[in-house]
């Protein structure tokens, strides 16, 4: 009893969704995750199978898994998708694995982490990274990155053009951003930056700042 206890609190603790089915599909032990998500609103506790739960294409899928578990003997590792109480799809990364049950019948085990927030989140990421890159390489406005020791690791076309590089040079590792760009001028002597706009190809104005020598 005292095995059984520390067992269920256990698993009923676990940031996981847990549970067990036997051959037939029928679930002899769910963790209180999975009931907290699934569970059916009414009917007697435990002993559901799939269907009593999911859609019809959904619950046949999760059997045609648990079937591959139990005819082929090893841990199947994979992403289910399932809507959850409100009806809302959920990802899930699910590790589906047969053990055997006192008698000796084959039973299925499952364990699963919603992913769901976590995948939007990589899509949001994505969608914003997409965007950024349109942007930068829309030649609007020159764009540039460098490291630590005035290295250009990247830079649009429009920075090429306005420093008078080329793409082979900045492969190169010869575009950089350094004191030496200033060359043979004394920053001492530089004025302060004057502020002058350029026109782009679409009529906007783009801002820049200018250093002259101050007798230039």
């Amino acid at each position: 009893a005292q095995v059984e206890a520390r067992f269920t609190a256990f698993m009923d603790t676990a940031p996981a969704t847990a549970w067990m089915k036997d051959s037939r599909g029928v679930c002899v032990y769910v963790n209180r995750d999975w009931r907290r998500r699934f569970a059916p609103a009414r009917g007697p506790e435990g002993g559901w199978t799939d269907r009593d739960i999911f859609p019809e294409k959904i619950a046949s899928q999760f059997r045609a898994n648990d079937r591959a578990v139990l005819h082929e003997g090893r841990v199947l590792e994979l992403t289910e998708e399932a809507p959850g109480p409100d009806g809302a799809e959920q990802s899930w990364r699910v590790i589906k694995f047969p053990f055997p049950a006192p008698g000796g019948q084959p039973f299925v085990g499952g364990l699963a982490l919603d992913l769901t927030e976590l995948l939007r989140a990589t899509a949001a990421l994505r969608a914003s990274e997409s965007r950024f890159r349109r942007m930068v390489h829309s030649d609007m406005i020159g764009f540039i990155a460098w490291d630590l020791a005035g290295n250009v690791t990247d830079c649009n076309d429009r920075f090429l053009k306005i420093v008078g590089y080329s793409r082979d040079d900045l492969d190169a590792g010869l575009v950089r951003w350094t004191m030496s760009e200033l060359g043979d001028l004394d920053a001492a002597t530089l004025a302060e930056p004057r502020l002058v706009r350029f026109e782009s190809f679409d009529g906007l104005s783009i801002p820049a700042f200018v250093y002259r020598p101050r007798n230039a």
